[in-house]
């Protein structure tokens, strides 16, 4: 776990300037991201290369006098979120920082347990954020203490881990999936509900279960007790995604249908 705000202010601007590209960053981003300015970042993403932003290496982004007017502001936006959330950044950093001083070995061999694939990455830093959720560049975590995210952190961060934990055997079967995005993250929400289970009786926790969060969340809900044994069933991560898939697939089309 470390605590900076320049580090943390990396993941936000990476995710405010793909916000164009990439819609459903735009309703974690907070209310401070205004029309005017998310149309002044869409014209620069398009005409820039964004690909240094992807990789968390912001300042090679924002070299143009129009790049760094953005850039510069989101800066004062990110600072002054930082500032007024204080509280919440402390409270998530000392909350995941005494889960993992506590129960780091149990939730490794858990989540590679609970995947079927091992671990590769050996080092993961944590960082706390001015955000709503999670994301990852590399092998570094950013979770964030948004107002509005009144949690403990925890299954956020243990999500995360499961993304970068299965990240290599997901972009090898995702040019074949039709909800990629979706399939991805109820499997990973999926997993990390059993990880919690597990969690909570080898340690003796109390933690609560992680919501689907993304667009088809309604379908995961609807097929909830469905995915569950097949979660069961199948232990490797990239079969499940595809059974995933596959059920979304099917019952998009029956939605539609009606």
């Amino acid at each position: 776990m470390k605590l900076d705000k320049e580090e943390s202010a990396k993941a936000y601007i990476r995710d405010v300037i793909n916000s164009s590209k990439f819609p459903r960053f735009t309703e974690l981003l907070g209310d401070n991201i205004n029309k005017e300015l998310l149309d002044d970042i869409g014209k620069f993403s398009a005409k820039e290369d964004t690909s240094h932003i992807m990789s968390g290496e912001t300042d090679l982004a924002f070299t143009a006098p129009e790049g760094k007017r953005i850039f510069d502001k989101l800066n004062r936006i990110y600072s002054k979120e930082w500032n007024n959330r204080k509280a919440e950044i402390r409270l998530c950093f000392s909350t995941l920082k005494d889960f993992i001083e506590h129960h780091r070995n149990a939730l490794v061999a858990i989540i590679s347990e609970s995947t079927g694939i091992e671990w590769t990455t050996s080092k993961i830093i944590i960082y706390p954020a001015v955000y709503t959720g999670g994301t990852i560049i590399g092998s570094k975590i950013y979770i964030g203490a948004g107002k509005d995210f009144k949690r403990n952190y925890i299954d956020v961060m243990i999500h995360e881990l499961v993304h970068i934990n299965t990240r290599a055997g997901i972009s090898s079967i995702q040019e074949n999936l039709k909800f990629m995005q979706d399939s991805k993250e109820i499997t990973t929400t999926i997993i990390t509900n059993k990880i919690i289970d597990k969690l909570n009786i080898k340690s003796g926790l109390n933690l609560e279960h992680q919501k689907f969060s993304t667009q088809q969340s309604y379908l995961a809900e609807m097929h909830y007790e469905k995915l569950i044994k097949i979660s069961e069933k199948i232990k490797n991560f990239t079969d499940t995604v595809k059974i995933v898939d596959m059920l979304l697939v099917n019952a998009s089309a029956d939605t539609d249908s009606y």
